[in-house]
């Protein structure tokens, strides 16, 4: 028998028994549908949080105030302050690694202007703080150390606070306005390009920056820096940078031998990391359970073939009396076996894709799926028909003729 008629002969005795044959398959479903979909939306999970990355920076590095644990518990906190930033400015080797360090003070607070009053983040930082997060103006100049020496009442806006404070007018038409913060009228310089939400999710345009020493001195808010942020040169001097800035720190805390550290230092790359960790881990456990439920299939395909062979004894012996050869009655078991895989394959690859495309398009994310996924999982559908369909169909391949005959 030749592999069509082989094949034209499995696929009409699946269809006899299409509702036995569509739940057999349904392991093999379940498990390609939930690694195309898994794979599928975290790819795109990947490349949003790169994206979201990239918008930080992946050359900065953080220290904040307080020691974490392994688990992330602060403990030892103690402020960092703008001497501190100014000492690791002032380091000589850290001035070779970075391109600048900036300190911040940050906090949440209502700005108010003729439209009315929102709630934003109010960002007092070092004027090199532009450079280091690669701020650049849609409209407008940004402040400089002049301003920030003087504390001048003036601000710098995000696109999205703009949106808020000015709907329905340009960025240009913007500079020059006024907003109050804390009961004080400041002017608007500059509105800021967009650079979209953080890794966190934290939306970036959505705060107004002002010069550190205005919020300190003209704003009247107690001095308490939130982070000093660096951007190394290049990934090669994330490491040493982070080795230098906690030794300048240990040293001015007077941090002795074993004593842990009262501050953090740690890189945006490291918090990429911690990402890419979940997700591979997310993707490896959905392999695990795909992976089961692959096995499970395969076991309910090769009972359903067990059965067939039973209930189609006499058939194998008619066939056997005219001339088909045992590997004739192996293969066209085999046969069964896999298309009832493949066809398995074939609805979980769709439906996968379905389920990826609904996820995707629900959290914002790109879809993002290689060819290779879906011919892999043709491929494992394919393999799991032929390793649990082989028993049985050596099972039909080696009947007795005659005594498959008497059957009944």
């Amino acid at each position: 028998m030749g592999f069509f008629s082989a094949l034209r002969v499995a696929l009409a005795a699946l269809f006899v028994n299409k509702g036995r044959s569509t739940l057999t398959s349904l392991g093999i479903v379940i498990g390609i549908a939930a690694v195309i979909a898994m794979v599928a939306a975290g790819n795109g999970a990947k490349e949003k949080l790169d994206d979201r990355l990239e918008s930080v920076g992946k050359n900065i590095v953080l220290v904040r105030p307080g020691g974490r644990t392994s688990t992330g518990i602060t403990v030892h906190s103690t402020p960092i302050t703008s001497e501190d930033a100014a000492a690791i400015r002032a380091d000589a080797a850290l001035k070779k690694m970075t391109i600048g360090v900036a300190e911040s003070q940050a906090t949440q607070d209502q700005v108010t202007n003729a439209t009315g009053t929102f709630l934003t983040t109010i960002s007092g930082i070092w004027p090199d703080m532009f450079l280091v997060r690669k701020w650049t103006v849609s409209a407008g100049r940004l402040f400089g150390h002049a301003e920030n020496r003087s504390a001048s009442a003036v601000g710098v806006i995000g696109e999205s606070l703009a949106k808020k404070l000015f709907p329905g007018r340009r960025p240009a038409d913007m500079i020059g306005q006024r907003l109050k913060l804390y009961g004080q009228s400041l002017e608007i310089i500059g509105v800021l390009a967009p650079k979209g939400k953080n890794p966190i999710g934290q939306d970036q345009d959505d705060q107004v920056f002002v010069p550190i020493n205005t919020i300190q001195q003209r704003l009247g808010r107690e001095p308490r820096v939130s982070v000093i942020t660096c951007t190394t040169r290049s990934n090669e001097d994330i490491g040493p940078t982070q080795e230098r800035i906690t030794k300048i720190l240990r040293e001015r805390r007077n941090l002795r031998g074993n004593m842990p550290n009262d501050f953090d230092v740690t890189s945006v790359e490291e918090m990429a990391a911690i990402g890419l960790l979940l997700t591979n881990t997310l993707n490896i456990l959905v392999i695990v359970i795909a992976s089961i439920s692959l096995i499970v299939g395969g076991i309910g395909i090769m009972n359903i073939m067990l059965v067939s062979v039973t209930e189609r004894t006499r058939e194998i012996g008619i066939r056997m009396a005219v001339g088909a050869t045992p590997n004739d009655v192996r293969n066209q078991f085999l046969i069964e076996s896999v298309v009832l895989s493949l066809g398995g394959g074939l609805i979980g690859v769709l439906l996968g894709l379905s389920f990826a495309y609904i996820i995707t398009d629900l959290l914002e994310w790109p879809l993002r799926l290689s060819p290779i996924y879906p011919t892999v999982a043709f491929g494992v559908a394919a393999s799991v028909g032929v390793f649990f369909g082989y028993y049985p169909a050596m099972k039909a391949s080696q009947l007795d003729p005659i005594e498959a005959l008497r059957y009944e």
